[in-house]
């Protein structure tokens, strides 16, 4: 069996065999015997359309460089784009499908990435239905004020500062897995975190010198302390001094004691 996408220029569409916009929804075409011929599976490529809103912040203040993303429920095309100085933008390439419209602004700016109309969980999203050759337009909303973590990770006994450890802040309540690395001074930051559930936070060397942990000073997630947040503000100090990794050596041979 064997289903059949046709892709043209970028003022069409990506369609499946027959007149489907994902695969999940084309036609399947089988092929029963060897050398045989199928004909007449013919596209007429559809032009696409566009979605089209504006980002603020939580006082009607433009956000600029925001990535705007519609994510497709099916296996459409995933479509971004970024907001201009007036916080404008525009989705370009939508099929008729049915999206999520998500947003999310530079690491470095505190504000919460959001699903239309403005929600932070996936579940809660408002779903936007794309149409061929036309504007679905109005799909604003704002991205609030978040709360910022922060803290040093240090070796544990001297003291000295580690770089490039990996801190991860996790909710479950918001399906957040986020990560950031320490700098050259064991610091790290992370903005942009939505308040209303703890959070868990663990810290992780990609180099295996050091063990990793969560905090506070706990080697399993069962034991760690959860960490809440407040909107505006930053919890600092959440931090953690790394134990140095043993390690384990040895030699393997064959029955005549050479080394394998």
């Amino acid at each position: 069996n064997y289903t059949v996408r046709a892709s043209g220029p970028s003022d069409t569409l990506t369609e499946w065999y027959d007149n489907a916009f994902d695969g999940f929804n084309a036609d399947v075409i089988a092929i029963t015997q060897s050398g045989s011929e199928i004909t007449g599976i013919d596209f007429a490529l559809d032009s696409p359309g566009t979605i089209t809103g504006t980002i603020t912040d939580a006082d009607g203040v433009p956000l600029v460089g925001v990535v705007v993303e519609a994510q497709p429920l099916g296996d459409a095309e995933f479509l971004s784009t970024a907001t201009d100085a007036n916080g404008f933008y525009e989705l370009i390439g939508v099929a008729p499908v049915d999206y999520r419209i998500y947003a999310f602004a530079d690491p470095f700016v505190n504000v919460v990435p959001q699903f239309f109309p403005g929600v932070s969980k996936r579940a809660d999203a408002e779903i936007v239905t794309g149409t061929l050759s036309g504007a679905v337009t109005g799909i604003d909303f704002e991205l609030p004020e978040g709360a910022i973590i922060s803290g040093t990770v240090t070796a544990e006994g001297s003291g000295a500062p580690l770089f490039d450890i990996e801190v991860v802040v996790e909710s479950e309540e918001f399906d957040i897995d986020r990560s950031v690395y320490t700098d050259d001074n064991g610091d790290w930051t992370m903005r942009g975190l939505p308040t209303g559930d703890d959070y868990t936070v663990r810290f992780i060397d990609g180099n295996d010198t050091y063990l990793s942990e969560f905090y506070e000073d706990s080697p399993r997630r069962s034991g760690a302390t959860p960490v809440a947040l407040q909107q505006g503000s930053t919890t600092a100090n959440i931090d953690a001094a790394l134990t140095a990794a043993a390690s384990i050596a040895g030699r393997v041979v064959d029955e005549q004691g050479n080394g394998i």
